[in-house]
């Protein structure tokens, strides 16, 4: 039983172990601190490799000796022979006559490629120079159509409440409103005339040029082109009926909607070359309009730009 008197608290102290007893390393004297011979180290890593090098040179030679490794070398030269034999063979039957004619055949080629591309670019570049001109008229027919239409609302206001100005305002829209009747029947009928342009007209008379010029023209099935003439003979119908009697499709004005309409018959007859194709020639009226659209000095003005050459 310890006689130890516990301390304040109940505790006492731990036992202080008895140091470890220190044993002198092996060699100390010889080896220093390091726990190897650095030269004896040296010797064995040196002999380790020169067994390794034994060892790798020999499973080589001995897997080179190997019968089917004779058989492998004996093919690869067999190889060789032939494809040398080969490409001789191909040298002699090449015509080398022809080989230079099609060499300068397809240099001729890789300039007109060239000069196309820059055909190509140019033509790009005018395309380019059209579409900006036609945002710029664009953009002023919508100012000029939003001024004529706040005129045009002020002077009705004017009218309806019979305003001393009314006269003043008359003046401003008669003169702005071009190209579109005045009065509302007029006004809405040739609205009512380019939308059948933009709906009928234009649609159906582009999907027969497809068919009549351009790839569609090679399709061996020839109902969907039949599908398109027959629509275009029907909207020639409706054109020919209206233009009976009548110098434009609203009478004696020459309005938009016939701006709008004919071009799009000249294309057809023209540049789609349509027009034995739809029986043109069964729509005298359509085309007694059409020659006096084409002779209308701002029509031929317009078809020179840009300048024919």
């Amino acid at each position: 039983m310890s006689t130890e008197q516990p301390q304040e608290g109940g505790h006492k102290k731990p036992p202080i172990p008895t140091p470890a007893k220190k044993v002198p390393a092996y060699n100390i004297e010889r080896r220093g601190d390091r726990l190897y011979q650095v030269q004896t180290l040296h010797k064995w890593f040196a002999i380790s490799s020169l067994l390794l090098l034994v060892f790798t040179i020999g499973t080589v030679l001995k897997d080179y000796s190997r019968e089917w490794k004779q058989y492998q070398r004996q093919f690869n030269e067999i190889s060789v022979r032939n494809t040398v034999q080969d490409a001789l063979a191909v040298r002699e039957n090449t015509d080398f006559t022809k080989y230079s004619q099609l060499q300068a055949d397809l240099n001729t080629a890789t300039e007109a490629e060239k000069q196309s591309s820059a055909q190509i670019n140019e033509l790009e570049e005018k395309v380019a120079a059209l579409n900006a001109r036609w945002i710029r008229v664009d953009q002023d027919y919508r100012n000029t159509k939003a001024k004529y239409d706040e005129e045009k609302y002020a002077y009705e206001e004017a009218l309806a409440h019979n305003a001393s100005n009314k006269d003043k305002l008359k003046e401003g829209v008669d003169k702005t409103g071009q190209l579109i009747p005045q009065d509302a029947a007029g006004r809405y009928q040739t609205l009512q005339w380019l939308m059948f342009q933009m709906g009928g007209i234009g649609p159906m008379f582009g999907q027969l040029g497809f068919f009549s010029k351009f790839a569609g023209k090679a399709y061996e099935d020839k109902r969907p082109r039949d599908r398109y003439v027959a629509e275009a003979r029907r909207l020639l119908g409706v054109l020919e009926q209206r233009l009976a009697g009548r110098a434009w499709l609203m009478g004696d004005a020459y309005t938009i909607a016939d701006i709008a309409t004919f071009p799009w018959v000249r294309n057809l007859i023209g540049f789609y070359e349509a027009g034995e194709l739809v029986g043109f020639a069964d729509f005298p009226n359509v085309g007694r309009v059409l020659e006096a659209f084409l002779k209308r000095p701002a029509v031929v003005a317009g078809l020179n730009i840009p300048k024919r050459g």
